[in-house]
C-alpha cells in the first residue's frame, strides 16, 4: 500500500514526541503493508520559517536512521495545509506539495464547518496548476449534512481522501456511515492512515480499511484506493475515478472497471 497522509515526524505536530516513537510508527507501517509513505505535517498561517525548518531537519533525522536500519520502506515529505484564506502562498514552495510532474496540495477544513470560499479557493490552485487534495471530507460534520457539494468540488478538480479510521469506525457511528455512503457514490479517490501514534490513530488502521473495502466492494477497489491513485498521485499520472455506485454482481474484473472507472482527475 501507498500512504499519501501521516504524522509520523516527531516533534513538529500532534504526531509522536520522540525519535524512537517515530521509527516504532515506521516499523507498524512497514508491518502493515505500506511500502511508500508521505509525512504530512501540518503547516498553518502561522508557521513560521523556523517551523519549516525543523520539519525538514527532523525529516532528515528520521530518514538517516531508516538508511541504518532494516526497514524496507521509502518516506518523503509533503505538508497537510489547514485551510485559511491566504493558504494559496504555500503553492509558492515545492517541499509542501506532493508529486512530480503534477503538484499537489493536500489540506484540511475545519471539522465544523465549511469556509465559504472553498470553491474560490480550490479553483485559484487549480488554476496555478496545483491539484488540491481535501483531507478526510467524511469528517467534516456539515459535509455529512450537505453531501452534495463533494461533487461539485471534484467537478472543479479536487481529490477526495478518506481516513482509514473513518471506515473502520474510530470517529463514530456517524462518520463510519457517511463514509460507506461517499465510497459507495463514488465520491472518493484514496484511502490514507493519516496516522499520528501507534495508540488509537496508527498505521493498523490502514490495514483493517483494505480489509472492509475489500470484503464489501472487492479486490479491484483495494487497488483503485488503496494502491493505483496514490502512486498515480505521486508520478503526476491521470487518476482513475468512479462512475457509478459498487457492483454487487459476479461479473469479472475487466468488465466491472470498464463500467465503473474512468481517468479523471
Amino acid at each position: 500500500m501507498i500512504d499519501l497522509h501521516s504524522h509520523f515526524l516527531y516533534g513538529v505536530d500532534d504526531g509522536p514526541a520522540t525519535l524512537l516513537s517515530s521509527m516504532e510508527l515506521l516499523q507498524q507501517a512497514e508491518q502493515t503493508g505500506i511500502t511508500s509513505i508521505l509525512a504530512t505535517p501540518h503547516l498553518t498561517e502561522h508557521s513560521s520559517q523556523r517551523d519549516q525548518l525543523k520539519i525538514q531537519a527532523v525529516f532528515n533525522e528520521i530518514k538517516g536512521h531508516l538508511a541504518e536500519s532494516r526497514l524496507q520502506i521509502s518516506i518523503q515529505l509533503a505538508a497537510e495545509v489547514y485551510y485559511s484564506t491566504n493558504m494559496i502562498k504555500w503553492a509558492e514552495q515545492s517541499w509542501p506539495l506532493i508529486g512530480s510532474r503534477r503538484k499537489c496540495m493536500l489540506f484540511d477544513i475545519p471539522l465544523q464547518l465549511i469556509p465559504t470560499d472553498l470553491s474560490e479557493t480550490i479553483f485559484q490552485l487549480v488554476r496555478r496548476k496545483i491539484t488540491p487534495i481535501m483531507a478526510h471530507p467524511e469528517r467534516n460534520s456539515q459535509l455529512q449534512k450537505e453531501p452534495h457539494q463533494l461533487a461539485e468540488w471534484i467537478r472543479l478538480g479536487c481529490i477526495m481522501q478518506m481516513d482509514a479510521g473513518s471506515l473502520t469506525g474510530a470517529f463514530g457511528r456517524t462518520c463510519q456511515r457517511f463514509s460507506t455512503q461517499l465510497l459507495s457514490q463514488g465520491l472518493i479517490h484514496l484511502v490514507a492512515s493519516d496516522a499520528h501514534d501507534c495508540g488509537m490513530r496508527n498505521f493498523l488502521l490502514l490495514a483493517r480499511a483494505r480489509q472492509l473495502v475489500e470484503k464489501k466492494y472487492g479486490p479491484e477497489w483495494v487497488q483503485y484506493l488503496f494502491i493505483d491513485n496514490p502512486q498515480r498521485i505521486l508520478t503526476g499520472e491521470p487518476l482513475l475515478q468512479f462512475l457509478q455506485a459498487a457492483s454487487t454482481g459476479r461479473r469479472n474484473f475487466l468488465q466491472k472497471l470498464s463500467v465503473k472507472f474512468k481517468y479523471g482527475v
